[in-house]
């Protein structure tokens, strides 16, 4: 019977995990780049996407900087941001959904600085 506890332990765990995380990169209330950075912090990468309608920004990253504790995604969540500063878009894990670089491929990407990104739209 130990055994069995231990796997239902590890498995409850593991689905904790993956709800928190999912609460977690949700970005319930967040509109524009100033409340992204002010509720999700630093993001770890930033891409300028040449797009149809024009550029795009993503921005990758989980909250805090930190990995999610128990849960296990492919890549970090993936928000899109137009140049009015208003998201437009996101992915929870974009190396899950192939519909996500269909949408916005990752050829057309161009890697941004923090600092530039922050210069630019005066964050």
């Amino acid at each position: 019977i130990a055994p069995l506890a231990f796997l239902l332990l590890i498995g409850s765990t593991m689905v904790i995990g993956e709800v928190r995380y999912a609460a977690q990169i949700r970005p319930n209330g967040v509109r524009t780049l100033t409340q992204h950075l002010q509720w999700f912090g630093e993001p770890r990468l930033i891409y300028r996407i040449a797009h149809q309608d024009g550029p795009y920004y993503e921005l990758q990253g989980f909250r805090g900087g930190k990995s999610p504790l128990f849960a296990f995604p492919s890549s970090e969540p993936a928000y899109i941001y137009d140049s009015k500063e208003q998201l437009i878009d996101w992915c929870s894990d974009p190396g899950d959904r192939p519909t996500h670089r269909e949408k916005w491929p990752k050829f057309s990407e161009t890697p941004v600085d923090i600092l530039t990104f922050r210069t630019q739209f005066n964050l």
